[in-house]
């Protein structure tokens, strides 16, 4: 649900600040939402709850409720992706 407030003359307040994205597109409510973005599947939201709480996940709460940017994410599994090459890089030809 999504409420709007509009000025005297019916435009809707902050209508004129230049937007960078659509916030209510680019966030996902819910682990159930963000573990069907990342995972693909309802189902894994307890990856979600485990990546929440160790503090590996990028993330906000809205009252109680887990959410996080679709931005964001995907920030974090590109950052997620750079680290693993430069693991393997690191490793000798031996160990792969």
């Amino acid at each position: 649900m999504t409420l709007y407030s509009y000025k005297a003359d019916g435009r809707l307040i902050g209508d004129d600040i230049p937007k960078r994205d659509a916030p209510e597109v680019d966030i996902l409510q819910g682990a159930a939402e963000i573990a069907r973005f990342l995972f693909g599947s309802v189902s894994d939201r307890r990856r979600v709850y485990f990546l929440v709480e160790s503090g590996a996940l990028p993330h906000f709460r809205l009252g109680g409720t887990i959410c996080a940017r679709k931005s964001k994410l995907i920030d974090w599994i590109e950052e997620q992706e750079a680290t693993s090459y430069r693991l393997r890089a690191a490793l000798p030809m031996e160990a792969l």
